[in-house]
């Protein structure tokens, strides 16, 4: 579990079954008419690829829902605009996307993509 002071108050975040749950929901795909989530697979490539606050962002509020938190955008807005080590916040919710139970393989397979593709660029170039 990864706490956080996020406007001083100390913030839950549980990356475990419940987090993968909550994640799903932030966005749905559709296929041959049946809708599901892909929030897990869209939210971690958007962070880990493109580094998009935004993602950080729904992955953070779906750990602390997950958690039983209540925090909520706007909180995590004024949180980041404020008074955040942004770094230190990747940096810690990383290392619990790496070492989650139903994280890590996900990871290390966008991980090895994006190595790849930076071999690739550099050999091309």
């Amino acid at each position: 579990m990864l706490k956080i002071e996020i406007n001083g108050q100390e913030q839950e975040f549980s990356f475990g079954i419940k987090f993968i749950r909550e994640v799903d929901k932030a966005k749905e795909g559709q296929n041959n008419g049946l809708t599901f989530g892909v929030g897990l697979q869209y939210y971690l490539a958007s962070f880990i690829q493109d580094q998009n606050p935004l993602a950080l962002e729904e992955i953070l509020l779906a750990a602390n829902h997950a958690a039983g938190g209540k925090l909520t955008t706007s909180k995590l807005d004024k949180f980041f605009d404020e008074e955040a080590d942004y770094e230190k916040v990747t940096s810690d919710v990383m290392d619990q996307l790496e070492k989650g139970k139903f994280t890590s393989q996900k990871v290390a397979v966008l991980s090895a993509q994006m190595a790849a593709a930076k071999a690739k660029a550099e050999a091309n170039n």
